[in-house]
């Protein structure tokens, strides 16, 4: 095991505008997630491949024309808060921090297979909780190899704080 100062518990995330609301968000990082047609690697019974994931995501920035079409009832990213969903209060490893987020399959910003990353907007990081209770502030250019070993408690991974 990596331990619990190793391992990240909870970030912040850029709440959006999104699709809802028929305005795309333009700033940086986006609150618009990236709409893509291929499914994730993951699901609720399989361990998805960041990598691929990543790969997929990263090749597709958010854009007017990317959000198009989205299916009614689609909130932005952290509007329904209340609903628990994983665009809503969660997020995930698989995009570095302030990188874009992407739904997966085209089908709801909701889906719990998005990469729906960890994101503010201050200049170069975003503030992430860690499984200890520390606060650690974590840069935009992580190693995304070093960012996946971060989200995991099992990995054995040695991180040194200058990493990240």
């Amino acid at each position: 095991m990596d331990g619990t100062s190793n391992t990240v518990s909870f970030s912040e995330i850029v709440n959006g505008v999104g699709a809802y609301s028929g305005v795309f968000d333009n700033l940086t990082p986006s609150g618009s997630p990236a709409k893509l047609t291929t499914a994730s690697t993951g699901s609720a019974s399989v361990v998805g491949t960041p990598q691929i994931d990543y790969n997929l995501c990263n090749a597709t920035a958010p854009s007017p024309a990317t959000v198009a079409g989205a299916k009614g009832g689609d909130f932005p990213l952290g509007a329904a808060w209340w609903w628990g969903r994983g665009g809503q209060t969660r997020f995930n490893c698989v995009m570095t921090p302030n990188k874009w987020s992407c739904d997966f399959g085209n089908d709801n910003s909701d889906s719990d297979n998005n990469a729906i990353t960890a994101g503010s907007r201050h200049s170069g990081g975003v503030n992430v909780g860690m499984l200890d209770g520390s606060v650690r502030f974590i840069k935009s250019t992580i190693n995304p190899q070093t960012w996946w070993a971060l989200s995991t408690m099992t990995g054995a991974e040695v991180i040194s704080a200058d990493s990240y």
